[in-house]
């Protein structure tokens, strides 16, 4: 039977005393996920074809970790993981569209997330952007699983379309009129005061004034998650077809006359869109003088994309601007380069100033690190969360770095689907792309592009068997994803 947090800490009094209050009151949390962003598309990471100065100096005001964790290679599963604290070898969502028909799974009623935690412990909650766990008519809706508020897109593959007919504000459809009345393109959507409405500046835009809310009440504590779209690859089109980064104006990059167009647009979106956001956002904390009770986190959902374009465009490719960075593999892949995370975390008064950390963590983790931050930790002691706090690493100590991350994943690559496991421990790793492959060893700390396959070799036997163990311990079958090559659902 697959492990699920116990219901009962949900109806807990939960008023806990903490040392990470300001005035009595518990800080505010602010997550900020970018939606395929790869390891190195930030100037902090190594990017060198486009910066991001915002990003960049809320790296220098708090940690920057370099081995930091998604939740899966893609979308749904690595959402799900950061919302539940269960790790893809436990939790129900492991794959988009896991359902036999091809649809979107949902979380259900037993599915314990953390805004729901949160909302029991005073805090508000809400959600801007991109949700992909659930529609409003199932148990898994946003303003079910503990949002108070909620705007953005509930289907992660309408979310593929960044200038929709319509976005959901809690449970009511609000039309995006200057979508509806004239197609959007990408000729019409990039010349200035033309109507188009880009899901990018309405997520954030609504983010900007809820914060402005939460000022107005600075007694009460919140949690917000602005879950962008992008850079997915997305389309001007109600298909959902991905057909590049369609931005308003691929700005400067534009000139770059030895750039595909779709790449111009991927480097704008980045650059000019999301690095922009993300210093308004931190200015704004700054005039609403929240800064020092609010902790910011930045995290990528999964690996570079390799995906989108046209052939008048061109096709995009992670390679372009060597987004993955040294790391082998993008989006989709259990190599670091699928997996690994760009992540910061800025806790003002609490965490050092510009800080790089190798300690290796993931989305399961970031659920029992807020509820400690938010004064909950009981909560964490109550339920079988795979999770563990990084609070202590956050504050300078040490953590846990023999523990095991887990991962687990199904995947089509040139129409063969393959079900592929990986585990870390320490400083090493093994994968698999196929249920059929022999397990590959790699030492991350010399060999983070993983070139150096050590399995089989003399000495490392022991290490090689906890990995396994890990592996093995930390599976348990679920009738929705099949292990398996063959029978497995790909996403």
């Amino acid at each position: 039977m697959m492990r699920q947090p116990r219901l009962f800490v949900l109806f807990l009094s939960l008023a806990l005393s903490t040392t990470f209050s300001v005035a009595g009151k518990p800080p505010n949390i602010l997550l900020l996920l970018s939606d395929d962003l790869g390891y190195g598309e930030l100037s902090s990471f190594g990017q060198q074809s486009f910066s991001t100065p915002n990003i960049d100096r809320l790296a220098a005001s708090g940690i920057r970790f370099t081995d930091a964790y998604t939740g899966a290679p893609v979308c749904a599963p690595s959402r799900g993981v950061l919302m539940t604290g269960l790790h893809t070898g436990h939790a129900y969502i492991r794959g988009n569209n896991g359902n036999a028909d091809g649809t979107d799974m949902h979380l259900r009623a037993n599915d314990t997330t953390l805004p729901e935690l949160l909302q029991s412990n005073g805090y508000h909650t809400s959600l801007f952007g991109k949700w992909g766990l659930g529609f409003n008519d199932t148990e898994g809706a946003p303003n079910v699983k503990g949002f108070d508020k909620f705007y953005g897109e509930l289907d992660q593959a309408n979310a593929h379309n960044m200038y929709p007919p319509f976005l959901w504000r809690d449970t009511e459809k609000e039309d995006l009129i200057g979508n509806v009345e004239t197609k959007p393109s990408r000729e019409r959507c990039m010349v200035a005061n033309s109507g188009c409405n880009w899901t990018h500046d309405i997520f954030t835009q609504n983010a900007i004034e809820e914060l402005e809310n939460r000022a107005a009440e600075p007694e009460k504590p919140f949690f917000m998650f602005l879950s962008w779209t992008d850079p997915h690859a997305g389309g001007y089109t109600t298909t959902n077809a991905e057909t590049g980064n369609p931005v308003p104006s691929a700005g400067d990059f534009a000139n770059e006359a030895d750039w595909p167009a779709v790449e111009q647009d991927h480097a704008s979106v980045i650059q000019n869109y999301q690095d922009d956001s993300v210093g308004v956002i931190l200015k704004l904390l700054d005039d609403l003088k929240l800064t020092n009770d609010t902790i910011v986190f930045f995290a990528s959902d999964n690996g570079a994309s390799n995906e989108g374009g046209l052939p008048e465009t061109g096709f995009h490719s992670y390679n372009f601007f060597n987004s993955s960075g040294l790391l082998t593999g993008c989006k989709r892949s259990l190599y670091e380069g699928g997996i690994r995370s760009p992540t910061i975390v800025r806790w003002p008064g609490v965490v050092e100033e510009g800080v790089v950390s190798d300690f290796p963590w993931g989305f399961e983790d970031f659920l029992p690190t807020v509820l400690e931050i938010a004064g909950a930790e009981d909560v964490v002691k109550s339920n079988n969360f795979d999770g563990t706090s990084i609070v202590p690493v956050l504050q300078g100590g040490g953590g846990d770095r023999d523990r095991c991350l887990y991962f687990e994943f199904c995947t089509n690559i040139n129409g063969v689907k393959s079900w592929g496991q990986a585990v870390r421990i320490g400083d090493y790793k093994a994968v698999t792309l196929s249920s059929e492959a022999d397990l590959e060893l790699y030492n991350l700390r010399k060999d983070p592009s993983e070139q150096v396959n050590l399995a089989g070799g003399d000495g490392v036997e022991e290490i090689m068997g906890n990995l396994k163990d890990c592996l093995e311990r930390e599976h348990v079958d679920s009738e929705d994803f099949p292990k398996g090559d063959g029978v497995c659902r790909a996403s």
